[in-house]
């Protein structure tokens, strides 16, 4: 093991000659208690049972009996390994990581479950870790040699963060930007760069440790089993989606600003967050303020695009049982004259929706719209048959709806096979008759 003189020239040497990640530009809500718990902890197993024992026949018991070796893996040393560090730049190193990584994941998911992504992380890693080691060098030294540090644990923070935050900066320093007279010594660099050389780095040592597995003593397979566990956790978890969200959102209001090309993408930006999430109120809310200022838009583009939001609006409203907001939608496409971007098959889904929800008003609009804009095509003589039976229950309806189910008879008998529907169509005519 290096003296803490050698271990202080390396880390010097370290910060001089490579530029090294101080910050990520992600404010945070609230403070990383569990960060700074397991740093604290990680550094009084370090103080307390590892740097006095440094130089004496005893240096490595304490790794021996809480280390994870392959070959003699203990339930215990699956999760006491990730608190041991071999030296003070061991710890250093990964605690740099943690601290810039940490306080964002934990503010995006909480205190509880980021220690659990931690632990979980840091088990899975030592997991595979044993797996690779045994099914490639189970008679190697390395099998019998207990692996420690919080690197696997850690990794899977990395790997949350990679995707959550996958737009975000690392603030950079370079310390030998003094000494080579460069302007500055501090720049940004994105995090899925960083992120990206990081995993290139490890997984080119994993492929080497295959075959040299006794030349190294840093535990690729570790790192990338982490990695790969805080991925899938962050995509099983949903933060993914919400990291998608936020840029998408963030994008669509800056685009709102930038004229009518702008325009178009805010409003295909909102489109695509409520696909993946219809019940996205803020989402709703922002697309319906967008639309409603962009009406006055000259371009071709925008008007389409303003249409096809309030076509999307209308359909949300219906679906949540707003028939007050699915009616001003549906003002909002008769002033545009925009509800050429509904299909006939939207149109009656739509006019459908409302009915289930009992306004017979709105949902006659539809079915009226849909037999102006496809009279001779079966969706429009579909609506006219659904217009019929609403207008049966109305006491002025009489002679519409007669003359309604005649069109309808009218066309059934040479454009549908369906039997039932004219037959109902036939007795409903057969009661409005006086």
């Amino acid at each position: 093991m290096l003296s803490l003189a050698s271990q202080a020239a390396y880390l010097l040497l370290l910060l001089i000659l490579v530029p090294i990640p101080i910050s990520t530009d992600r404010p945070v809500s609230r403070k990383p208690w569990c960060t700074y718990a397991i740093i604290f902890l990680n550094t009084i197993v370090l103080l307390l049972f590892v740097l006095p024992k440094v130089g004496t026949p005893h240096e490595n018991d304490v790794f021996d009996l809480y280390g994870l070796a392959p070959r003699e893996p203990h339930l215990l040393n699956l999760f006491s390994y990730m608190f041991l560090h071999v030296s003070l730049a061991h710890l250093l190193w990964n605690s740099a990581f943690l601290w810039l990584f940490g306080p964002s994941c934990e503010d995006a998911i909480g205190h509880f479950y980021y220690l659990i992504l931690y632990i979980a992380g840091g088990v899975v890693a030592g997991l595979l870790h044993c797996a690779i080691v045994l099914l490639f060098a189970g008679n190697a030294a390395i099998a019998f040699a207990p692996m420690v540090g919080a690197s696997g644990a850690i990794s899977a923070i990395i790997g949350m963060y990679a995707l959550r935050f996958y737009r975000s900066n690392l603030c950079m320093i370079w310390g030998c930007a003094r000494f080579l007279e460069l302007r500055t010594g501090s720049f940004e660099l994105p995090a899925i760069a960083g992120i990206g050389l990081w995993l290139t780095q490890n997984l080119l040592g994993a492929v080497w440790a295959l075959f040299a597995p006794d030349r190294n003593g840093i535990a690729y397979w570790a790192h990338i089993g982490g990695f790969i566990f805080g991925m899938a956790a962050a995509e099983l978890s949903g933060m993914l989606g919400a990291g998608i969200r936020e840029y998408l959102f963030a994008d669509a209001v800056s685009a709102g600003e930038l004229g009518d090309e702008g325009l178009r993408k805010a409003i295909n930006n909102f489109q695509q967050l409520l696909e993946r999430k219809p019940d996205d109120s803020e989402v709703r809310e922002a697309l319906a303020m967008l639309a409603q200022q962009s009406q006055s838009a000259h371009s071709p583009n925008v008007h389409n695009a303003v249409s096809e939001a309030y076509a999307m609006l209308l359909e949300q409203s219906l679906s949540a049982g707003d028939t007050a907001r699915s009616a001003e939608w549906l003002d909002a496409l008769d002033d545009l004259d925009g509800d050429n971007v509904i299909s006939s098959n939207a149109l009656l889904r739509l006019a459908g929706c409302a009915s289930k929800r009992a306004d017979y008003l709105l949902a006659q609009r539809l079915y009226l719209k849909t037999i102006e804009r496809f009279p001779n095509t079966e969706a429009g003589h579909v609506a006219v048959f659904e217009a019929a039976n609403i207008l049966l229950g109305e006491p002025d309806g009489q002679s519409e709806t007669i003359r309604l189910l005649k069109q309808y008879l009218a066309w059934s008998r040479s454009h549908t096979a369906d039997i039932t529907t004219p037959m109902r169509a036939r007795w409903r005519l057969h009661r409005s008759r006086p």
